[in-house]
């Protein structure tokens, strides 16, 4: 088990230290929205880039774990169900990089198009939205930058579809 003394809590809204923290993208760069390699939440705040809010999934995923590579399927279907919606952000980040899969390979899986992945190598992104220190670790964001959910393993599609599609009400709304 890792140990971390500090994560996120449902309710809790994430520090603007934190909204500007870096991770690098490791596969589909294609999706960064300012072409720079880098991943942070401040570009999906809709009081900071200008007014396009959205609802974000993120899973934290480990390469060498079992659940996570038996996962990948359904999360593949998330993926392509919400791949038309402009106000969710779905994606990956990955703390074990080449054990034994890279970025690449572990994105290349996906028959639908994997959605952004970042190197969350020495598990900076894990420590701050962690569940139990388990594996995979999702999280939800709204569009407040507030964590909505939070989730150890991995949920079946339909109850993460429901949450995603709860957050858009709110969003919306």
């Amino acid at each position: 088990m890792i140990g971390f003394s500090f994560a996120y809590e449902v309710g809790e809204t994430i520090s603007m230290a934190h909204q500007n923290q870096e991770f690098d993208i490791c596969y589909a760069p294609e999706l960064d929205p300012n072409n720079d390699g880098v991943f942070n939440f401040s570009e999906y705040n809709g009081d900071l880039n200008g007014g396009q809010y959205y609802v974000i999934f993120l899973e934290m995923m480990a390469t060498w774990w079992p659940s996570c590579y038996s996962s990948l399927s359904s999360f593949d279907n998330i993926v392509s169900n919400w791949s038309d919606n402009e106000n969710v952000l779905i994606f990956q980040s990955l703390g074990d990089l080449n054990q034994p899969y890279s970025c690449t390979q572990w994105g290349n899986v996906a028959t639908n198009g994997m959605p952004l992945i970042t190197d969350d190598t020495g598990l900076p992104m894990f420590g701050l939205f962690h569940t139990d220190n388990l594996l995979p670790s999702a999280v939800y964001i709204d569009h407040t930058m507030t964590v909505h959910y939070k989730q150890a393993g991995h949920d079946n599609e339909s109850t993460i579809n429901d949450r995603i599609q709860e957050m858009l009400n709110n969003l919306y709304g």
